[in-house]
């Protein structure tokens, strides 16, 4: 095997090992809890490879599939399907912005459904996202309404923090640090967020 091939497998194989590391050291999780985190964490690893290269490719692919689409589009190409948006892809609260809707979104200076805006949701944004839901957890009834976290709840965009989330059978790490005026945030594991509109919880991008 080439030397960059076994330094590509050591960091995968420390990128997987080190949220494990950091889920057995989380003060005031239950013991039980801290264990089931872990298996949870290290099922999702390899659903998390296989999302890798759809996810390198996404702007790629999504640039070739907005080619030629229709504004009043509500996906893309059927080829391209992996690349889809759960919500919209046309960003999320599409609600808010009908077809005629021409102002700029947040996450582009452009209006939603034009080409730029609809390659920064899809292609840079939220890569891959429809092939990860698919690869995720699907809640048997009554699964859905289980769910607990412990950690920092006000943990998000403005808020540093951390929060280990548990619905059913599946838990995500989240956690958010300050870095001067960038906010990274990190997500592992499955990402079940508290969405009543989406019956899955999706394998890590």
């Amino acid at each position: 095997m080439a030397p960059y091939l076994y330094a590509l497998l050591i960091v995968a194989v420390l990128w997987n090992v080190a949220p494990l590391i950091l889920v057995a050291l989380l003060p005031g999780v239950p013991a039980k809890h801290k264990l089931r985190a872990i298996v949870s964490l290290a099922s999702a690893a390899p659903k998390g490879l296989a999302i890798l290269l759809p996810d390198l490719l996404a702007p790629i692919v999504v640039a070739l599939a907005l080619i030629g689409l229709k504004r009043e589009a509500e996906s893309l190409p059927r080829w391209a399907r992996w690349w889809n948006n759960d919500i919209s892809i046309n960003g999320d609260r599409p609600e808010y912005w009908p077809l005629d809707y021409t102002g700029a979104t947040y996450y582009s200076s452009s209006e939603p459904r034009s080409f730029r805006a609809r390659w920064v949701w899809l292609g840079l944004r939220n890569r891959g996202s429809a092939l990860s839901l698919t690869l995720g957890h699907t809640y048997a009834p009554g699964e859905y309404e289980d769910s607990e976290y412990w950690g920092d709840g006000a943990t998000g965009r403005d808020h540093a923090g951390w929060t280990l989330n548990r619905r059913a059978r599946v838990y995500q790490v989240y956690a958010v640090r300050q870095l001067g005026k960038l906010c990274l945030r990190t997500n592992v594991g499955h990402k079940i967020w508290y969405r009543d509109d989406v019956p899955r919880a999706t394998a890590p991008v």
